[in-house]
C-alpha cells in the first residue's frame, strides 16, 4: 500500500499544488503470517490502524471477503470498506486466504475438497499474526464481519474453536 491519498487539492496561482484536506494519508503496508503458514504457503493481509487511537486497546474489525474467488485489494469500495472502519475506532484486517484470487489459479483451486478448513487456518494464523504485532489491539472486542462466502465462514466459525465472540454475517 503506502500510497498518498488526498481528498481536496487545489493549484495556487503560482502553480503549486495545495492539499485542503487529507484523511488517513497514508494507508498501512500489507504483512505477511510470519510462521506457521497453511501448507507453508505465503499468504497476505492487509492492515489498517484506527484514525485516532484514543484508548491503550482498540477494538478490531476482522472482515472477510466474499468469493472465495476474491481478494482484499488496495481500493475504495461500496461495500466493505476498511477505512470506513478504522474512521470509527477499530483496527482492521483483511486476509486474503488459500481459494482468494491473489495469487494465480493454483492458489484459488487450493480449497477444493477443504472449503471451509484451509480458509479457516489461514484466518486464525492472520489473527494470531496481527494481535503479535499489534498489542494495543484488544482481541476481547474482536469482531468478525463476512458475506456471501465470508459469511460461509463466519458460520464456519460458530462450529470450531472462536476466539472472536462477536461474529456477523
Amino acid at each position: 500500500m503506502g500510497s498518498k491519498h488526498s481528498i481536496l487539492n487545489v493549484l495556487t496561482p503560482n502553480q503549486a499544488v495545495t492539499r485542503l484536506i487529507a484523511f488517513n494519508e497514508t494507508w498501512h503496508d500489507a504483512y505477511l503470517h510470519p510462521n506457521n503458514r497453511a501448507r507453508s504457503e505465503t499468504v497476505s493481509g492487509w492492515y489498517l490502524s484506527p484514525w485516532n487511537i484514543t484508548s491503550d486497546k482498540v477494538s478490531l474489525a476482522f472482515l472477510i471477503h466474499g468469493g472465495p474467488q476474491n481478494s482484499w485489494y488496495n481500493t475504495w469500495g461500496r461495500g466493505w470498506n476498511f477505512q470506513v472502519y478504522a474512521a470509527q475506532g477499530y483496527a482492521v484486517i483483511g486476509i486474503n486466504f488459500h481459494g482468494s484470487d491473489s495469487y494465480g489459479q493454483s492458489f484459488t483451486d487450493s480449497i477444493t475438497g477443504e472449503y471451509g478448513t484451509l480458509p479457516y487456518e489461514d484466518l486464525q494464523l492472520g489473527l494470531t499474526a496481527i494481535l503479535k504485532q499489534k498489542p494495543y489491539i484488544d482481541e476481547n472486542r474482536a469482531v468478525a464481519l463476512g458475506a456471501s462466502y465470508g459469511g460461509f465462514m463466519i458460520n464456519w466459525t460458530v462450529g470450531h474453536h472462536r476466539r472472536i465472540m462477536i461474529l456477523r454475517t
